[in-house]
């Protein structure tokens, strides 16, 4: 089901006209049968990076993931929401230490969404951010080994690095109708060059590129 929202209610992911967006919401709301959802929070507001933190057994890693947060992202951690998932666990001098996948997001728009789906009544279960919800959507499920999703509208790109089937680093860029071709491959060699430098590739190269979004836009990408 889609419902076109006028110019101005969401702009580059924030919710600027929350009493419009409910309203579209509900003519949703009127054509689907149950009122439970999941929703995907904009990339322009989600922050993703891998952090290797002090692990102690039997506790909870969830404070020492969140110490992390503020040296990785523009963001405080009381302004932020995150969830995490664990890579690995080793044993160092100290005792061990994890590597956890780290998403942090905005955590004032993000209730922006669960109070428009509520107002609009729907009861919010479960939310995904964009780049993991589109990596979901195309990249072959037990996918092994390191794939780019690149993900093209007519006015932005994001590129997300997918590791067995989780996403380990996005990024976004806004983009021009001049030179629209020059921006994404611009934009992809940025990403490779941070992904040479400071993924966790150990080498390995990536063994496969997925394109999708719009078509129009997409196509030109290829």
């Amino acid at each position: 089901i889609m419902v076109p929202l006028e110019e101005g209610v969401i702009k580059e992911g924030l919710i600027i006209k929350q009493d419009e967006l409910v309203k579209k919401l509900k003519e949703v709301k009127e054509k689907i049968d149950s009122p439970f959802v999941c929703f995907t929070i904009p990339d322009e507001v989600t922050y993703i990076f891998t952090a290797t933190v002090p692990v102690i057994e039997g506790k909870d890693a969830t404070e020492s993931v969140a110490f992390s947060i503020e040296e990785n992202v523009p963001i405080s951690l009381s302004d932020a929401i995150f969830d995490f998932v664990p890579v690995s666990v080793k044993q160092n001098e100290n005792g061990h230490e994890g590597i956890f996948v780290v998403t942090a997001c905005v955590k004032n728009e993000v209730e922006k969404i669960v109070s428009s789906l509520e107002a609009s009544g729907f009861v919010p279960v479960c939310g995904v951010h964009e780049s993991q919800a589109v990596a979901n959507a195309v990249v072959p499920k037990n996918s092994d080994g390191f794939s780019c999703v690149v993900h093209v509208r007519d006015n932005r790109v994001g590129m997300y690095l997918v590791n067995k089937n989780i996403v380990t680093f996005a990024t976004i860029r806004i983009l021009s109708p001049l030179d629209y071709e020059k921006q994404i491959k611009d934009e992809y060699e940025k990403f490779q060059e941070y992904y040479n430098k400071y993924g966790d590739s150990n080498g390995l190269t990536i063994k496969n590129i997925f394109v999708c979004g719009e078509f129009e836009y997409a196509k030109r990408a290829v």
